[in-house]
């Protein structure tokens, strides 16, 4: 979670109890047989971020102090108190929720329909398996906006794209978890070119994608 001010942290403290009000309120029969899953919806806003998350790269930024949130889940079979380094995207859920349900997420949808949600269910008995996702990505932009003027990135495992209007910055999520060394300044190194060439033609045929 990202570093907050002491009225940010009330609110969370407060979100937290109102959640355990709420299961407890659960007999515990029922609670053993139910899923529970908790993600936050974006990063801290920029008028209250602190160090070392900073103003212009919190929320509504597609930087990870914007992007990457929370996100807990208990009920039967998940591993208790484990943690996984697999990425997972919101979309998920879709995919998710279908096979906690007990649906056959491939039966239950048409044919023609797509989608890009990847059910997390393996991590949640297995969290040290293989990320079944090769990237993950994110934009900002409204409705009405042409492609050159969003900002989005894209990441594999370690390495994350970030297009601004237009220009690129390349970050090492593992060395540089706060995204302050961007690899392609000054003269990039054969990897670090070869991690961003990656990147983009992954991100710019998933924009390729959405004009057809």
């Amino acid at each position: 979670m990202l570093s907050t001010t002491n009225c940010e942290r009330h609110a969370i403290i407060f979100g937290l109890e109102t959640v355990g009000r709420l299961l407890d309120g659960i007999d515990a029969a029922t609670l053993a047989n139910t899923y529970v899953i908790f993600m936050g919806d974006n990063g801290t806003s920029g008028q209250i971020v602190i160090a070392p998350f900073r103003r212009g790269r919190a929320k509504g930024s597609v930087y990870e102090g914007g992007i990457r949130v929370p996100l807990i889940v208990s009920g039967p079979g998940v591993v208790d108190g484990a943690v996984t380094d697999a990425l997972v995207d919101s979309a998920d859920m879709f995919a998710t929720i279908l096979e906690l349900g007990g649906a056959d997420v491939s039966g239950a949808l048409p044919e023609d329909l797509i989608h890009d949600s990847v059910s997390f269910v393996p991590y949640l008995s297995a969290p040290d398996r293989p990320s079944l996702r090769e990237w993950i990505y994110s934009d900002e932009m409204s409705p009405d906006d042409e492609l050159q003027n969003g900002n989005f990135a894209i990441r594999g495992e370690r390495f994350k794209l970030v297009r601004r209007s237009g220009d690129d910055e390349l970050y090492d999520l593992v060395a540089d978890p706060f995204e302050r060394n961007n690899l392609l300044e000054g003269t990039p190194t054969e990897d670090a070119r070869a991690r961003y060439m990656s990147l983009a033609s992954r991100l710019e045929a998933l924009h390729a994608s959405e004009n057809r």
